[in-house]
């Protein structure tokens, strides 16, 4: 098992190197050590070639979030939505 990064996981499936999850009689997303939702979602063509779970802690350390004050944003004249900026399907600020 490796824990690649993302953008290395698509890779890797396409190029053949995964196995397909689903097929892995000892392999239950439905566990609750495995993000069940995700596996779902991440299904292709009916094969799972990647999947996220408990041992995964990349997915909880880089989960990140941005609040703000939305009277503060109107006294102080800041538009918080225009300074984000889309790349590659991600908000980057």
């Amino acid at each position: 098992m490796i824990v690649p990064a993302y953008s290395d996981a698509l890779t890797l499936a396409q190029s053949g190197y995964n196995a397909d999850l689903k097929q892995i009689p000892y392999i239950n997303t439905d566990m609750p050590w495995w993000d069940s939702s995700s596996a779902k979602s991440m299904t292709i063509g009916g094969g799972l070639y990647y999947a996220i779970g408990a041992m995964n802690t990349w997915t909880n350390s880089h989960t990140m979030a941005i609040t703000f004050n939305k009277e503060l944003a109107v006294d102080f004249e800041v538009d918080p939505y225009s300074m984000v900026h889309k790349t590659r399907g991600r908000s980057i600020i």
